[in-house]
């Protein structure tokens, strides 16, 4: 095996990981996102988990992101026909980052940024 296989191998490995990373950031966005229109939904705590499940899924089902925001807006409208859906895009993008964010920290508590001794 060469140094130029390794390096090959490396930046593949890499690459997968990055890309499960973002898949599972994603994934958690619109779990919060789900979280939080149930919150404005007045949904309990069982509901409250099956329809942030349902949002997660759909948005791992659809290539668009404008899907998970289209869902939650028509069922946020049922019942606040007020809402501007800018404010739930807002929410969305809110989610969004503090799912990164929790990713980005648990990154840094891995024990592969503490090596030991």
């Amino acid at each position: 095996m060469t140094l130029f296989d390794d390096r090959e191998r490396a930046f593949e490995a890499k690459f997968a990981h990055d890309e499960d990373r973002r898949r599972i950031g994603i994934a958690r966005g619109n779990r919060l996102f789900g979280f939080w229109a149930a919150k404005r939904l007045g949904l309990d705590a069982e509901a409250s988990e099956a329809y942030a499940q349902d949002v997660m899924r759909l948005g791992l089902q659809q290539a668009d992101v404008r899907a998970v925001l289209a869902r939650v807006v028509r069922d946020l409208c049922e019942t606040e026909p007020s809402l501007a859906e800018d404010e739930a895009e807002r929410a969305f993008i809110a989610m969004r980052a503090k799912a990164v964010e929790q990713l980005r920290f648990e990154d840094l508590t891995t024990p592969e940024f503490h090596p030991a001794g």
